[in-house]
C-alpha cells in the first residue's frame, strides 16, 4: 500500500476508475487520495502533487484555487523530476 503524509494526515493512495475528466481526488474524511487507473504515467507524479496541495489547502485553511494548485503541482513535479540529484534535508 502506498501512502502520502500531507502535514497532519497520512493518506492511502488508491488507483481505480474515475470519471473521464478526473485524474485524481482527495477525500479528507476517508484519508484517501484516488488516482485514475487510466492515467498516463507521465502525469501521475504531477497529479499526486496536485492532490497533495489540496491537502495542504485543507489543513491550513488556504484557498489557493484550482489554477494556482495546477501551476504549483506542475512546477514542483517538474523541478523534482528535472533535478534527480537534489537531496532534501530533514
Amino acid at each position: 500500500m502506498i501512502t502520502l503524509k500531507v502535514l497532519f494526515t497520512t493518506y492511502r493512495v488508491i488507483r481505480r476508475e474515475l470519471t473521464e475528466d478526473t485524474w485524481g481526488e482527495i477525500n479528507h474524511a476517508r484519508e484517501t487520495i484516488t488516482l485514475t487507473d487510466k492515467m498516463p504515467k507521465s502525469v501521475e507524479f504531477m497529479t499526486l502533487w496536485h492532490e497533495a496541495l489540496h491537502g495542504v489547502e485543507y489543513h491550513t485553511g488556504l484557498d489557493l484555487g484550482e489554477q494556482t494548485i495546477d501551476i504549483l503541482a506542475t512546477s514542483i513535479a517538474m523541478i523534482l523530476r528535472d533535478n534527480p540529484d537534489m537531496r532534501l534535508c530533514g
